[in-house]
């Protein structure tokens, strides 16, 4: 819920639970949790306050502490409600017809959204002579409806599944096909997550259903047992059909190393450094966004740069909540394993029926609780991987099987008689909570008067209404200052239109206010690398010294990210630091090799300065292949030095590094590298991939249309393919450049330049605002057309 107004109407949801928590109070027909539970709920509200009051961030902090607040009071709102066993059935039932809803709805979405577009591009891609398949391991594929993100889908269905089968065997026979149906649906929507961590929760879901059964049901153990190993057996088929699930097995053997593994691995370190500098209540709820980059290791690279949560709710808890986070965490696991551990012994079939009836035993069905508990164990599991604990989705069915097992486990009498208590007493406290909801009420209204002030400012930005939405968002900025999404949002799309513009008075202006507004965001988020590469750029050519600074920080938060080093070096070219701008640019092929075919070198201010960077960037190979310890570093370097010899036009000393690394491709580029269009040569380059179909376009010209359409039709990383018009205008545009070529390494180093911007994908997700647009780096990014087909598998990052 991160878009007005959904968050409004989120945020009432969340309000329901303390007012229905006060109206329990005031009728005085509130009842306590029992079983220790109270003094948890109590101490874990003073954490949440205590930890947002000392936090760096404490606006956001207090933000989702009120969150966790509300649905530590819609348990104890629901806990007083639940005082029947019909009561319990019917809310069970509810939760059953819930989850088949969600999972119809979500294949439903999925297929008509994500699957049949896909497959009309898959039928395009066919028309070229290009065969794709549908693969679940893109991410794009997977899906995410309807609550956003694929792993939400799997978790709340981990919570859901069993439940499901609890259901079908505790109602009468016309009903169990239904809920098996059900239960059918929700698996196939489990599949279509590819879902790892769900995997793994299914097996563990499955083993606790099947012992608690067994347990229960000891005169069916042989049929349970069997359907267990069944059901097993059809998990791991279902494991070994799924290539992201073998992935896993193959990454955990291999280390983790160029997987998903060392995305959670960086993760999970970040986490543990934010919380070792914040040990006893942590750094804050919903802080980890803003402190991520700061504390995120150096060696992570260029991967996982930026994310909104850790991947593991251990590791979240403990860089937001510290050690009293963890230890309430442990505690409340030990205590909800507690409960169902009690409601074994006395629902055992050993147990007199007048003990279980006096528990509220009696009247429940078994595989309910069974569902309950199992589905508990299956999230916590899964849970290892993921932290979803804001989605109310998820939180709000794991506050209902708490409450089920509370209920389940019957009520002390004393409590009964102390929750009756004194009616004045009663009214005075559901008054002075009333006051606090009053209170906390008023502190959000900024909050989301300044997220509705944005929405109605994109709008306006939406219809070309610049002054409006600069109107709108400045509001909104100062109704809720500590908000770093509105600042960001004015500095960049001011920065935009000052590049934009053509009147020289305006750009000026319009820059010095986007820098202003950037000031401001820093001030508000720093450590943020975005706010201030994108600053560094609009201060260079007028303030280089400042820029210089900016991209420093850049380069501390974020030191393996595409540019930065480059802009660095940039900025202090432009202050005349020769010596250190060398130094930044070579750490930047160091990180990006192919940079160096970039024709941003040929620009006035750099061609002068090129000769100094080839020259200082090879001696900078030669002295890691010199320190070189195993034969895959040594190939990397080699391949390196051989490709910039090659493009250097130096094919005799090319040659002497790629018989080193003898591919099909580098001997291939040694061979074609003096031949004319047209003229055929032996290459054993597959014609497979984008480098061997421009090579078959390059020797067969009157073809080359085909050839390099199926080249450029290669998917992004996120297993996106360009659109067809865009393709289209690539292909003309190289076979302009292929046929004023006179030799295919004429056509490779002055091929057709190809500017672009990148683009902050996932910004708003990360801010935690939607409603804005994605922005763009102010960043130059010039390409030569060819990189996409050779150059990036000449030049390969290590």
């Amino acid at each position: 819920m991160v878009k007005w107004p959904w968050v409004f109407l989120w945020q009432v949801g969340l309000t329901l639970g303390p007012l229905a928590l006060l109206f329990h109070w005031w009728h005085r027909s509130f009842r306590p949790l029992g079983h220790r539970l109270d003094w948890l709920a109590g101490t874990s509200c003073i954490t949440l306050v205590l930890s947002a009051a000392f936090a760096q961030f404490w606006h956001q902090a207090l933000w989702y502490s009120w969150a966790a607040i509300c649905g530590i009071a819609f348990l104890y709102a629901l806990n007083s409600w639940l005082t029947s066993s019909q009561r319990l059935s019917h809310l069970l039932t509810f939760q059953g017809a819930l989850a088949i809803t969600f999972s119809a709805f979500s294949l439903v979405a999925w297929f008509f959204q994500t699957v049949r577009p896909y497959q009309q591009t898959l039928q395009q891609l066919k028309s070229y002579g290009i065969e794709r398949s549908f693969d679940l391991q893109i991410l794009t594929l997977r899906n995410w409806h309807p609550i956003g993100h694929q792993n939400y889908v799997a978790g709340y269905l981990m919570l859901a599944l069993p439940l499901l089968v609890g259901l079908a065997f505790s109602r009468s026979s016309w009903q169990r096909p239904i809920w098996l149906a059900g239960f059918a649906l929700g698996l196939a929507t489990l599949y279509s997550t590819a879902s790892r961590g769900g995997w793994l929760g299914l097996i563990v879901s499955l083993f606790v259903f099947i012992s608690l059964s067994t347990f229960r049901y000891p005169k069916l153990r042989r049929v349970l047992l069997s359907s267990g190993v069944v059901s097993f057996v059809g998990i791991v088929l279902w494991g070994a059909s799924n290539q992201r699930i073998r992935a896993l097995f193959t990454a955990i053997a291999s280390k983790g190393e160029g997987s998903e593994l060392a995305y959670r691995l960086i993760t999970n370190t970040t986490g543990w450094h934010i919380g070792l500098d914040h040990p006893l209540l942590g750094s804050g709820l919903g802080s980890v966004s803003l402190l991520y980059q700061k504390y995120r290791p150096d060696w992570a690279g260029r991967e996982a740069e930026l994310t909104y949560q850790l991947h593991s709710t251990p590791a979240q808890l403990w860089a937001e909540l510290g050690l009293l986070g963890i230890l309430l965490t442990a505690i409340t696991l030990l205590s909800i394993a507690f409960l169902g551990i009690r409601w074994c012994k006395v629902t055992s079939p050993g147990t007199s029926q007048d003990a279980a009836e006096a528990n509220n035993h009696s009247e429940i069905p078994t595989p309910l609780i069974i569902g309950v508990i199992s589905g508990i164990a299956g999230y916590s599991t899964y849970a290892l991987t993921d932290y979803q604990l804001d989605n109310i989705c998820i939180s709000g069915t794991l506050l209902i099987y708490i409450a089920t097992l509370i209920f389940a486990n019957g009520l002390d009498p004393a409590l009964e008689t102390q929750a009756q208590g004194n009616r004045t007493q009663h009214k005075r406290i559901a008054l002075a909570g009333a006051g606090v909801l009053a209170a906390i009420s008023l502190w959000l209204y900024p909050i989301h008067r300044a997220w509705m002030l944005s929405s109605q400012g994109f709008l306006a930005l939406q219809q070309d209404d610049f002054a409006s939405f600069v109107t709108y968002l400045t509001k909104a900025h100062e109704t809720a200052p500590w908000e770093p999404y509105y600042a960001h949002q004015l500095a960049w799309n001011l920065g935009e239109l000052a590049y934009k513009s053509e009147n020289p008075q305006q750009q000026e202006s319009l820059r010095q206010e986007s820098v202003q507004w950037f000031e401001k965001a820093n001030a508000i988020s720093p450590n943020q690398e975005f706010g201030y590469s994108n600053l560094g750029w609009l201060q260079v050519n007028s303030n280089p010294q400042a820029a210089t600074q900016n991209f420093l920080k850049a380069t501390q938060l974020v030191p393996g990210k595409k540019g930065v080093f480059f802009a660095l070096g940039y900025s202090l070219l432009k202050e005349g630091k020769t010596k250190e701008a060398l130094q930044a640019m070579v750490t930047e092929l160091m990180q990006q090799p192919v940079l160096i075919t970039s024709p941003i070198w040929q620009s006035l201010e750099l061609a002068a300065f090129y000769p100094q960077v080839l020259a200082s960037y090879e001696a900078k190979l030669n002295q890691r292949l010199a320190q070189a310890k195993t034969e895959t570093s040594r190939a990397h370097y080699y391949q390196i030095l051989g490709s910039l010899s090659w493009w250097q036009g130096d094919f005799d000393k090319a040659r002497t590094a790629f018989e080193k690394v003898p591919t099909p491709l580098n001997k291939a580029m040694l061979a074609l590298a003096l031949t004319g269009p047209g003229e055929k040569i032996e290459v054993e380059v597959s014609k497979k991939t984008a480098a061997g179909m421009a090579i078959a376009a390059w020797q067969n010209p009157q073809e080359s249309d085909r050839y390099l359409t199926k080249a450029l039709t290669q998917p992004t990383e996120a297993g996106e393919f360009p659109p067809a018009n865009y393709i289209s205008s690539l292909t003309n545009n190289l076979n302009d450049s292929l046929a004023a070529s006179s030799t295919f390494y004429e056509w490779v180093t002055e091929a057709t330049v190809l500017s672009n911007k990148n683009q902050r994908l996932g910004f708003g997700t990360i801010s935690r605002h939607i409603d804005g647009p994605q922005p763009y780096d102010f960043s130059p990014r010039i390409e030569s057309l060819i990189k996409i087909l050779f150059l990036e598998s000449l030049f390969p990052e290590a």
